[in-house]
């Protein structure tokens, strides 16, 4: 099985055509700068996947690769730019006649992990979020009457783990079964919308993450959506099995999107570490690179079925009482008489003001979340479900003596990784 990761940290859509003379393309977003002279330099190594703006079926081989090195002139980028020109997300048919520094060019960013040739069944860990899209390309074998593809909050196949979204072409019945299956209870099936799959003969199954549902096409063309019944936060994993021969898997996360990344973009592309799947709680771990602005910390988990709270750290050390806690986010469900609130705070030897002030409690018992810490020059910011919740501004100085991150109470976790 061949691996591939692919980051792109700035993508920019171009099409066919003459260079305008008027226009100087300095994607500032993308790590550009300019020399006295006024000609973009390459601060940061990145690889930029450029492809046309004609539709949606532009054919993949007139897709480009085009690498930049550090401090090397944007010369080759020049040499593209009199074949190809410049379109932006909110104009993608206008062309653009003045200096691109003034224009935010963030474009079809995206984390792309390939996977070739992968044996059946296919087990995987995966993320989602609004704009994520799922590609498996493979191959119905004969001998078999149906495989499935599903996307579960957990790893395991036999017995299943809660399944979200499960995708099941059935070709006994010529019918594409859809459903989720919770504590191994199966809900209700949806089979209209035909049967577009032969056996023997490659297919191409596309799925749309979108904040509300997923949107399936089969071989370029749309066939199914199927509304969300589990947060897509629960999924964890991507499993395909039964009778399928998978040529490749490819998973598209956008890096940054507007209308498209839910609460918060984030910051460019490192090496972050190995997410933590499942972890037991308490849960306590060093935090890769410390905390500086545009540091994101992902947490997924689902509240037990009747919680009094769970609180999530961050502090220095990682000792169970530290003396100096940048943020604790305490969720309290039924805590000492108080419900449904959430308590902010921070300890410098001594406990802080306490925060409470809040629109909504975004939690629910037994129900997935995703929550997001962004560190920002001044505050953090907390998003949960993809959905901005709260800032709390830092109290706690310099910010690099928070390196851990501890979480406890009522909580089962599902992952938590950092960016």
């Amino acid at each position: 099985m061949l691996l591939k990761v692919l980051c792109f940290p700035a993508s920019f859509v171009l099409c066919r055509g003459a260079l305008d003379p008027s226009f100087v393309w300095v994607p500032l977003q993308a790590g550009l700068t300019t020399d006295q002279a006024n000609k973009p330099l390459v601060q940061t190594s990145y690889t930029t996947l450029v492809r046309p703006v004609c539709n949606d079926s532009c054919p993949t081989q007139e897709w480009k690769t085009l690498s930049l090195t550090p401090s090397v002139k944007f010369a080759s980028a020049d040499q593209y730019a009199h074949q190809w020109r410049i379109f932006t997300h909110k104009a993608t048919h206008r062309r653009i006649t003045r200096p691109l520094s003034r224009v935010l060019l963030t474009l079809c960013s995206s984390k792309m992990v390939t996977i070739v040739n992968p044996q059946t069944p296919y087990v995987g860990p995966v993320s989602l979020q609004d704009g994520t899209q799922i590609h498996i390309h493979g191959v119905a074998e004969h001998h078999h009457s149906q495989f499935i593809i599903s996307l579960q909050s957990g790893p395991s196949i036999n017995p299943r783990s809660d399944t979200p979204f499960v995708f099941n072409p059935r070709f006994d019945e010529n019918q594409v079964v859809r459903n989720t299956q919770s504590g191994n209870s199966w809900g209700y099936e949806e089979r209209d919308g035909g049967f577009p799959f032969h056996k023997g003969q490659k297919f191409h199954v596309q799925i749309l993450v979108k904040h509300d549902k997923y949107k399936v096409s089969v071989n370029g063309h749309h066939f199914i959506e199927f509304r969300h019944r589990t947060p897509m936060s629960a999924v964890t994993h991507l499993v395909v099995e039964g009778g399928v021969r998978i040529h490749e898997i490819r998973v598209e996360v956008p890096f940054f999107y507007p209308g498209a990344m839910g609460a918060y973009p984030p910051p460019p592309p490192t090496f972050p570490a190995a997410p933590a799947y499942n972890p037991p709680v308490p849960f306590v771990q060093n935090i890769p690179g410390g905390i500086y602005p545009g540091k994101m910390i992902f947490i997924s988990g689902i509240p037990n079925p009747n919680p009094s709270r769970f609180s999530v750290y961050l502090q220095n050390g990682m000792n169970y009482e530290p003396n100096h806690i940048g943020l604790v986010f305490d969720a309290r469900f039924n805590f000492r008489g108080e419900m449904n609130t959430l308590v902010r705070n921070h300890r410098d030897h001594n406990w802080g003001a306490e925060e409470r002030g809040v629109s909504y409690f975004p939690f629910m018992p037994n129900a997935p979340f995703e929550m997001i810490i962004l560190v920002e020059g001044h505050q953090y910011k907390v998003a949960v479900n993809n959905q901005h919740l709260l800032e709390f501004h830092h109290r706690l100085h310099p910010l690099n003596r928070v390196d851990t991150l501890r979480i406890d109470g009522d909580v089962r976790l599902t992952q938590v990784r950092f960016q």
